[in-house]
């Protein structure tokens, strides 16, 4: 797979209240390593999210690898399915979303000062992370190792396991988007109505992106609202995206370094200047604004 993209996850997934939670606690019937532990699993529809705890030191390439694979053909029925892969339960919390203040919607001030306080200032990974998300019947698993980031490298190493394509770049009448993450809201997908937040990384964000994207996913999954981001990093300051995204290659377009070429997250001043699109699609009527390009669209 190329290491230089335009468009998960949890993508690492978020679910209730943006917080990753713990579902359900158990041992995973699989040829794993011993004490594999499920620390969610929800299904509804055509989606279907997983996280599971690796022991510390054991979450390398070729068992995510593995993992992976039954995972893909276990919901090869889902339109949608993500599994996340952690050495720590506690490295859940790097990856939660932004939590704002009361009555308030989260700054980004806010994700910096998060992130820097549930890292203690550290800023990376101590342990290796991965993702294998499915889209349609395609699987992309994502492997990060511990430690910085760096721009020289990708960093984030991938592997297709089902269909013929990355399943998270979307093939746009405006041009490529790229899945980052799929979160639930309102209390989580067990709930028999639900929403969507979903975000997306493109060179190009606009309206006419996000309603193509909204119309795309309106037919594939049963949520009662959709709510869609695009921005041309991967930095999103919401309750249901991670502090930290770890699935994005270093080297690509959108990544912020410092001078020691380490990935860094975006200035305050750097984050509100690049182009930020949201809409919403809620049954027929669709609404979008586009900050920092001044578009506006409802119907």
């Amino acid at each position: 797979m190329s290491s230089s993209k335009v468009l998960v996850a949890p993508i690492s997934v978020v679910l209730t209240a943006g917080a990753w939670c713990v579902f359900h606690v158990g041992v995973v019937r699989s040829a794993g390593p011993q004490g594999l532990r499920v620390l969610y699993d929800e299904a509804a529809g055509k989606i279907h999210v997983r996280g599971v705890q690796v022991p510390p030191g054991e979450l390398t390439l070729p068992l995510a690898e593995r993992l992976g694979r039954e995972f893909a053909g276990e919901t090869a029925g889902s339109f949608f399915s993500n599994l996340l892969m952690v050495e720590e339960e506690n490295d859940l919390v790097m990856i939660r979303g932004t939590v704002p203040r009361p009555e308030s919607a989260p700054s980004f001030d806010e994700t910096r000062a998060e992130l820097k306080s549930v890292t203690g200032g550290r800023g990376y990974l101590l342990h290796s992370i991965a993702r294998t998300l499915t889209i349609g019947g395609s699987a992309l698993l994502s492997y990060r190792a511990a430690g910085y980031g760096d721009i020289r490298q990708p960093g984030v190493q991938e592997v297709l396991l089902a269909g013929s394509h990355d399943p998270t770049l979307m093939e746009l009448k405006t041009g490529k988007a790229r899945l980052l993450n799929l979160a639930a809201k309102s209390g989580g997908m067990s709930h028999r109505s639900f929403d969507l937040a979903l975000f997306f990384k493109s060179a190009s964000p606009s309206c006419a992106a996000c309603e193509e994207l909204a119309d795309v996913f309106q037919k594939q999954v049963s949520a009662d609202t959709l709510d869609i981001q695009i921005r041309t990093d991967s930095w999103f300051a919401s309750l249901w995206f991670p502090l930290f995204f770890p699935f994005e290659p270093d080297n690509g377009p959108g990544v912020y370094d410092d001078l020691a070429y380490r990935v860094v997250p975006p200035k305050v001043d750097q984050y509100y200047r690049s182009p930020n699109v949201e809409c919403y699609r809620i049954a027929a009527r669709f609404s979008c604004d586009s900050y920092g390009l001044t578009e506006h669209v409802e119907r």
